[in-house]
């Protein structure tokens, strides 16, 4: 009862955060740009909570608000499933979700939040082998961005080294649609863009907490068991950091 209040209180504290950043923050050019010119995900959740609620930077705002907030509760149940400690789940949602990365980016009219939601999504039905949810959760991220695709490559390799052969085969086809739909650019000059991918992400997750999740992935790498979770962080990060040698 008590871990579910202070539960309550980091979603309620964090809301009311994020509540208060929409009266202090503008629609930018490229917010602007999604809501009036593309045709992405977040374009409709904007859209629509606009055209349902009235115009204003918070209406603009509130999908993509509980959009984290269902991510923070997603990231507790998948905590539960590990962490044994009810003081580890607690302060593992609370870092989450009063990161200066995460909180500016569910501020922000764009398709992170989305991707994060869905992620976290499909991790947790997967861990309680719920199949058939979890793949069609997996096939309804081909039509939301096109960043799943380094998503699918990451379980594709949890899925060849556990032998899960309809998660391999269904990764493999998820990635070649990625392909087929979104293309990958391999014109132009190549740019190495790996210092600044380094900065976005100690931005995000904050310098201490980066060092300390590469280090956790080495650990694991060398010493301990590795789990789905693990797979996606890992490969996921390297994939991204290996494309950015050459382009962003």
């Amino acid at each position: 009862m008590r871990e579910r209040l202070y539960l309550i209180l980091i979603l309620l504290l964090s809301g009311g955060m994020l509540t208060y950043g929409t009266q202090t923050l503008s629609i930018s050019a490229d917010e602007a740009d999604i809501f009036f010119s593309q045709t992405n995900i977040a374009h409709y959740l904007a859209l629509y909570s606009t055209e349902w609620l009235g115009k204003s930077d918070f209406t603009l705002r509130l999908p993509f608000i509980l959009l984290h907030l269902a991510s923070i509760v997603l990231l507790y149940k998948i905590g539960k499933l590990f962490l044994k400690k009810r003081f580890d789940r607690i302060l593992s949602i609370a870092i989450y979700a009063f990161l200066p990365g995460v909180n500016s980016v569910a501020l922000l009219v764009n398709n992170s939040l989305v991707v994060i939601f869905i992620t976290l999504l499909f991790i947790y039905l997967y861990l309680l082998e719920y199949k058939i949810a979890s793949h069609a959760v997996l096939i309804l991220s081909l039509f939301i961005d096109n960043s799943f695709a380094i998503f699918y490559i990451a379980l594709f390799v949890y899925a060849f080294a556990n032998r899960k052969i309809d998660l391999l085969l269904l990764t493999l086809i998820l990635f070649g649609a990625s392909m087929y739909l979104y293309g990958f650019d391999t014109g132009g000059k190549p740019k190495g863009y790996f210092v600044d991918t380094l900065g976005i992400y100690a931005a995000v997750f904050s310098p201490l907490l980066f060092l300390y999740f590469i280090y956790a992935m080495y650990r694991i790498l060398i010493k301990e068991e590795k789990n789905l979770l693990w797979y996606i962080s890992f490969f996921s990060l390297v994939v991204s950091l290996i494309l950015s040698l050459r382009q962003k």
